[in-house]
């Protein structure tokens, strides 16, 4: 069984210490090399082979139309993209899940500037393979205020060119930290998304889209309302 996750006081020291994104991602990334240098070994292995083969870059690019989707969320209600589309603009966020300390900072970023969105009458999602457990652990853990969707068995990742193999070797150094990937996500597949933001326009065509096989790094939310600002 999973353990329960404890209390990081780099991430808290990372969104304490920098304003920008990408600073709060470098600071948390020195740390865990310095506290696990063997995840970091063996995640440096794994990202750099999938850059050499091109991981994501078959996903959708900016001008394309978004497929659409229908997921659960928190509460097992079934909400699908046409809907959120109805309301306005959609910021899509795909994140690994709630043990990941990099989608964490991500995530608050994106808290961070919702206000701003919503005032441009857009709306943020995010997406994990998750289940509904475990997503209501993340929103509450980062005092999330936008929703958080079930990609179940990663089906939509992998519609999108999203998702990435887990290693044998990166789980068995994971599960001793109580991240159990089969436990979180309900099934034995050992898939995770890449790290991707859509920003959707109400026609499902995409306007800015970003995906890297390299979870250490994450689209700069600061650059959204911007983004929003230029859609009709």
């Amino acid at each position: 069984m999973s353990k329960p996750l404890k209390p990081n006081p780099a991430f808290d020291k990372a969104r304490a210490d920098h304003d920008s994104l990408a600073e709060q991602l470098a600071d948390y990334h020195a740390a865990l090399d310095k506290r696990a240098p063997d995840i970091g070994a063996a995640y440096q292995a794994l990202i750099e082979k999938l850059q050499r083969v091109g991981t994501g870059s078959t996903a959708p690019k900016a001008g394309d139309s978004l497929p659409p989707f229908l997921m659960p969320d928190l509460e097992g209600r079934l909400v699908s993209s046409k809907d959120l589309l109805e309301k306005g603009p959609l910021v899509i966020s795909f994140n690994r899940g709630h043990w990941c300390p990099f989608c964490w900072l991500e995530l608050a970023a994106l808290g961070d500037i919702n206000e701003a969105v919503e005032e441009q009458g857009g709306s943020i999602v995010s997406i994990t393979p998750e289940t509904a457990t475990w997503n209501r652990e993340l929103k509450e853990r980062l005092h999330l205020s936008y929703s958080i969707l079930s990609d179940i068995d990663n089906g939509y990742s992998l519609e999108l060119g999203l998702t990435m193999p887990v290693s044998e070797e990166i789980k068995t150094l994971l599960e001793p930290r109580g991240i159990d990937l089969s436990v979180f996500q309900n099934n034995n597949s050992s898939f995770l998304p890449l790290p991707a933001i859509f920003i959707v326009d109400q026609g499902s065509v995409i306007r800015e889209t970003y995906v890297n096989p390299d979870y250490r790094q994450r689209f700069d939310p600061a650059q959204i309302p911007t983004v929003l600002s230029a859609i009709d």
